[in-house]
């Protein structure tokens, strides 16, 4: 799942004009307390292998790391937006809590417009720090 999320991501941002190939990415991914040593290899090697047979050597893996969340304010940003999302497009039914509102208060606050997920007009933000 890991890669297809990153492989779909990839396409898009290319099929938008984004990004260009090719290309040096890095990838990190939220460590999780009992993750499995083996998983994360096995997670690496797919993702090389599969970069090098689609993209044909234009895209390679730089950083490949597992990394905390408590002190990566970058993990937590989208650990946060990917549940917001997430939530807005899972609602079922019309009653809402405050994760509800919460989710819709950062997905209006970012600008975004989940109305129709199809549409790709609207479909990045940007976090300035100040």
């Amino acid at each position: 799942m890991y890669y297809q999320h990153v492989h779909h991501g990839i396409e898009h941002e290319v099929g938008a004009g984004r990004i260009t190939l090719p290309r040096r990415v890095n990838f990190w991914k939220d460590k999780e307390d009992g993750n499995d040593k083996l998983f994360l290899n096995e997670l690496e090697q797919h993702l090389v292998s599969n970069f090098r047979t689609y993209f044909e050597d234009n895209l390679l893996l730089n950083i490949f790391s597992s990394v905390s969340s408590v002190a990566n304010i970058f993990i937590q940003l989208a650990d946060l937006f990917t549940g917001c999302v997430s939530r807005i497009l899972n609602q079922s039914g019309t009653s809402m809590n405050h994760n509800d509102e919460f989710a819709q208060f950062v997905v209006d606050l970012l600008g975004l417009d989940l109305s129709d997920y199809r549409n790709q007009d609207h479909d990045s933000a940007i976090v300035h720090f100040i």
